[in-house]
């Protein structure tokens, strides 16, 4: 039961930073050929929401990012205060504390990526769970939450969040995402993926909702989170963008070992290769 807890927090979070109340894949109905002609083009839904946000201008200006808000797990009586500090180019600390578990931490210090839970205790990420936690911290994804994927298209149009939305698929790290952009607003409204976790991979939805300004930008402030038949809900009260000590970031004590234990274990392994015999020309 820990384990299953665990594993939907950390989907959750993983979920949260790539996008930005169903528990299976929204519905869909198929679009039509007049719909289909009319499809804006992926990058064209990307500005459109972006300018909503401020505008690319404002937020190239800024270097640091911290979030603060509420972390609940809906009908389950958890929850408890969340924040999460982003830093230029790819940096990412996420930290919540769950009534009755404790503190988890989730980060990525440019190179390695890590979570340390009273439940599961520290772990060091690799393969598509460090493919996704790189994708996440990269700042030019709060730019174009289409960095890092490939084949993006518009299908058409869809129903998700209980309003019209453009879907757009892509290929990413751990399979297919797909994003929802409102009919009428523009705005992104949501995004279902599949996030890497230790039961496996698992189906995410994540609905968006509630963009409020901060500063000269907007962020999306409310966000459920559903997979595995549970939904959490997110919800971020606070936005600052002062300068973040990197010290942040570095590796718990805990974490750097593991990291040295790591890069130890490949420099004896890659040192017990064979060697390559030398080809020469005659």
């Amino acid at each position: 039961m820990k384990r299953t807890i665990a594993t939907i927090l950390a989907a959750s979070l993983t979920s949260f930073t790539l996008a930005q109340d169903a528990t299976t894949a929204p519905a869909q109905k198929a679009p039509t050929e007049k719909a289909m002609e009319k499809a804006p083009t992926p990058q064209a839904l990307l500005q459109k929401n972006m300018e909503l946000m401020g505008g690319k201008d404002a937020w190239m200006k800024i270097k640091d990012i911290t979030m603060k808000g509420e972390f609940v797990v809906t009908g389950a009586g958890m929850g408890g205060p969340l924040m999460i500090r982003q830093k230029a180019p790819n940096q990412q600390l996420t930290t919540i504390n769950i009534s009755g578990i404790g503190e988890i931490k989730e980060g990525f210090d440019g190179t390695n990526a890590w979570d340390l839970n009273p439940m599961t205790g520290p772990t060091l990420k690799k393969g598509v769970a460090l493919e996704q936690a790189a994708r996440s911290a990269k700042f030019s994804a709060l730019l174009n939450p289409l960095d890092g994927l490939t084949e993006a298209r518009t299908t058409g149009i869809v129903e998700f969040g209980e309003q019209p939305c453009w879907e757009v698929v892509a290929k990413g790290p751990g399979g297919v995402v797909k994003m929802y952009f409102s009919k009428s607003t523009s705005s992104m409204s949501g995004m279902s993926m599949t996030a890497d976790s230790p039961m496996g991979p698992l189906n995410v939805i994540t609905e968006m909702k509630d963009m409020k300004k901060f500063g000269d930008v907007s962020v999306t402030t409310k966000m459920t989170v559903s997979m595995m038949g549970q939904s959490q809900t997110i919800t971020i009260t606070d936005v600052t963008f002062d300068p973040i000590d990197p010290s942040v970031f570095d590796l718990p004590p805990q974490i750097a070992t593991m990291v040295k234990a790591r890069d130890e274990a490949k420099k004896k392994a890659d040192s017990e290769k064979p060697a390559v015999p030398a080809v020469t020309a005659e």
